[in-house]
């Protein structure tokens, strides 16, 4: 059966890095969002409290945004990596959003921690955010969607850099290593940007997006947070289906063994990463598939 119940978001999406951690590993902020070693560390002592089998990386959601010009604050240890004033105020600027150097800064120093994770034969999860989410570190929200409901040029040209930002990340981490790209846009969930928001620009970016991720079969695996999976479907852009599994293993083990099928490079969703990677019976994993063009835009 390919019966299956709306997605629940079980709460905050941000990973954080618990005081307890940072206290026994010996890291301090903000060196534990910028040091690779230091990255590496918390990554692996996370897991091991959490009784996991997956190093997650990195600890916030502005790593992106960042490399892309943010203006982020790194100086406060309870809240976390977040914006400290928006470098855009108009929105033409945003077509200056430059392509990420990935050998320097913040983002360098989390692909460097999943390259040495991974040399160490751990599995490492990486997190990407979609394009709204790392619009929301730019620029206020309220002139982004302003200009959008005007069907501002800016924007479709904004948007197209973030996505080709967002999909060469995703390949550097692969080219690392990494085995499980874990996708989600929080703030461009369709439940707030609306419907035909959603139709015309965060699904149909995040629907190019994984066309870029599986063209071509990669050991790993792509994980949609099921907001946005669902989404997805919900819109047109794709297909789900239930996939069997011996429910004596974990989700995580048996996301694994689809990871081995080095023909293709799955994408999974309808689920939460964070909340069942580490439950010990995995009874269902949906699989999605992508349609062969996105839905017409009216």
């Amino acid at each position: 059966m390919n019966e299956k119940t709306e997605f629940r978001c079980p709460g905050s999406y941000s990973e954080g890095i618990p005081a307890e951690v940072l206290e026994k590993t010996g890291c301090h902020f903000p060196q534990a969002h910028t040091d690779m070693t230091a990255l590496a560390r918390l990554s692996q002592e996370m897991k091991k409290q959490k009784n996991e089998s997956v190093c997650r990386l990195p600890f916030c959601l502005t790593v992106e945004a960042e490399a892309m010009g943010a203006d982020i604050k790194l100086d406060d240890m309870k809240n976390g990596p977040r914006v400290k004033e928006y470098v855009f105020s108009q929105i033409e600027e945003i077509e200056n959003i430059p392509q990420i150097n990935f050998y320097q800064g913040r983002i360098k120093a989390v692909l460097d921690a999943a390259a040495h994770l991974s040399s160490q034969t751990e599995t490492v999860a990486l997190n990407i955010e979609g394009p709204f989410t790392i619009l929301s570190s730019l620029i206020d929200p309220k002139i982004l969607y302003k200009a959008i409901r005007k069907k501002s040029d800016s924007v479709l040209r904004g948007l197209e850099i973030i996505e080709e930002n967002i999909a060469a990340y995703a390949l550097q981490g692969l080219e690392r290593g990494v085995k499980i790209l874990s996708y989600a846009d929080p703030v461009g969930a369709i439940d707030i940007i609306g419907p035909q928001m959603y139709k015309e620009h965060s699904g149909r970016v995040t629907y190019n997006i994984l066309n870029k991720l599986t063209v071509s079969p990669h050991n790993a695996a792509v994980h949609l947070c099921g907001k946005a999976s669902g989404a997805l479907e919900k819109a047109g852009f794709c297909l789900s289906s239930r996939q069997e599994y011996d429910d004596s293993i974990t989700y995580f083990e048996a996301l694994c063994r689809m990871i081995d099928d080095k023909q293709r490079t799955p994408i999974i969703g309808h689920s939460c990463f964070r909340r069942i990677a580490w439950q010990k019976r995995a009874p269902k994993i949906w699989t999605i598939q992508l349609n062969d063009q996105p839905p017409s835009i009216q």
